[in-house]
């Protein structure tokens, strides 16, 4: 999680900063509520960078399992090989 993290936070950073002030201060004289805001203002605005985060995220872990699954040592089982292992070749989850 805090490894790629980053590769979240850093594009929905640059979103957030690119936010019009004006239209947060306008709709809060408008009368809209803090939660609306959020909602109906700044979230429009982050959607993009928090999909172009989420796909950068998946597209490193689907590697990082590739990675594991064909140059791990025999005998180590480290998480993603263990739900690989009970999701895809036992299915069972007990």
């Amino acid at each position: 999680v805090t490894v790629y993290t980053p590769f979240i936070l850093r594009p929905l950073l640059a979103a957030f900063s690119l936010v019009d002030r004006g239209q947060i201060e306008a709709a809060s004289v408008l009368g809209a509520r803090p939660f609306r805001i959020v909602r109906q203002v700044i979230l429009p605005a982050a959607v993009p960078a928090l999909i172009a985060g989420g796909s950068l995220c998946l597209l490193l872990t689907v590697n990082e399992f590739g990675i594991v699954l064909f140059i791990g040592a025999k005998g180590v089982i480290t998480l993603p090989l263990l739900i690989y292992g009970k999701a895809i070749q036992e299915s069972a989850y007990q």
